[in-house]
């Protein structure tokens, strides 16, 4: 759904003010239907890459406009964890910790997160602060060893109730 929202409503947007932006989507099983309406509006689409890092040190900025779904935005924490700006949906960050215009820029909709992308691609200064901000926050929040202690909390809580 967000890779078929940003081809068919989001790009269009960017597209329009900076002809020169590029977009790569990366992922795996990408169905051949989407597949196709994505590389016919020029978007490129890397299928089953054996490492993500290399496309994530190559992008401006990482994108994340999720307008269903739940679990973990493990996504989102890759990018930011490489220094990648971030521009989500609220739903794309929910429960990250993330702050507009801090840690991410955030979009509701196609208009909203199309300037977004435009501002934060024009703005190196803006880039830089979102991406420093962001690894701040990975490093603070979701190094192994903060998550280890928290989980650490948890199981031992649950066994001294049992």
């Amino acid at each position: 759904d967000a890779a078929r929202w940003l081809a068919e409503e989001i790009m269009p947007r960017v597209w329009a003010k900076d002809p020169g932006v590029r977009l790569t989507v990366a992922g795996f099983r990408c169905p051949n239907d989407l597949e196709k309406t994505l590389q016919d509006t020029g978007i490129d689409v890397v299928q089953n890459p054996p490492d993500i890092v290399p496309l994530y040190r190559s992008a401006a900025i990482a994108l994340a406009p999720l307008r269903a779904g739940g679990g973990t935005r493990l996504k989102i924490l890759e990018a930011l964890a490489l220094g990648r700006p971030v521009v989500a949906t609220r739903l794309g960050a929910e429960g990250l910790g993330l702050e507009d215009g801090k840690t991410a820029l955030m979009g509701e909709d196609p208009e909203s997160i199309a300037t977004q992308i435009l501002r934060v691609l024009g703005d190196a200064e803006l880039r830089a602060e979102l991406s420093a901000n962001g690894r701040t926050l990975i490093a603070s929040k979701y190094e192994w060893d903060k998550v280890y202690t928290k989980l650490d909390a948890v199981y031992r809580s649950l066994t001294a109730s049992a």
